[in-house]
């Protein structure tokens, strides 16, 4: 890797925050750019840069950029940020309803429940238990404006369930995403 600027460390950082340093979110480059008093012509170019350097990626042909894992070691490493990319997860919004990283979030999280449900051997009643907290995540979010209360309740009831079956890493995850 060649040297990073400092205005480059600057671009990267901000990219971080406005995405919530989620590999999976993305910004439009200009906003970045906008955020730290850069013309288009200049946030073109440093984006270009920053893309072939692997630190951060195009998402969209509209000019919509995420940032890479090797983006979020580089930060850590000049001690922008501290933790591992899971620390560095999204937080459940506060709004009425779900965003779209909020959406995305529940839904790795109902993905990861589902993937180890029935790998900790628990008894019928704490597998019901869980399968029914997880056919409720299901239901609200086929909803088109899935409510983040019912969201936040229901993962408050299954993050303490899911510890005590075994699965303490997805409940950690969760506690995080509830903070």
């Amino acid at each position: 890797m060649s040297t990073v600027s400092q205005e480059e460390k600057s671009f990267i950082f901000e990219l971080h925050n406005m995405i919530g340093g989620n590999v999976d979110s993305q910004v439009s480059m200009y906003d970045v750019g906008a955020s730290l008093g850069m013309n288009k012509g200049t946030t073109t170019s440093m984006s270009q840069d920053l893309m072939i350097e692997e630190l951060v990626e195009l998402k969209t042909l509209a000019g919509g950029i995420g940032i890479t894992d090797k983006g979020l070691e580089l930060l850590r490493k000049e001690g922008l940020i501290v933790g591992s990319a899971t620390e560095q997860s999204i937080r459940l919004g506060k709004g009425p309803v779900l965003d779209g990283q909020d959406r995305e979030q529940v839904e790795k999280f109902l993905t990861e429940i589902k993937k180890g449900l029935f790998t900790n051997p628990t008894g019928y009643p704490q597998i019901e238990e869980l399968v029914m907290d997880v056919k409720t995540l299901e239901t609200q979010m086929l909803s088109p404006r899935p409510k983040t209360a019912v969201i936040r309740a229901v993962f408050s009831s299954l993050s303490p369930a899911l510890a005590a079956s075994g699965s303490k890493d997805i409940s950690e995850k969760i506690d995080i995403f509830l903070e």
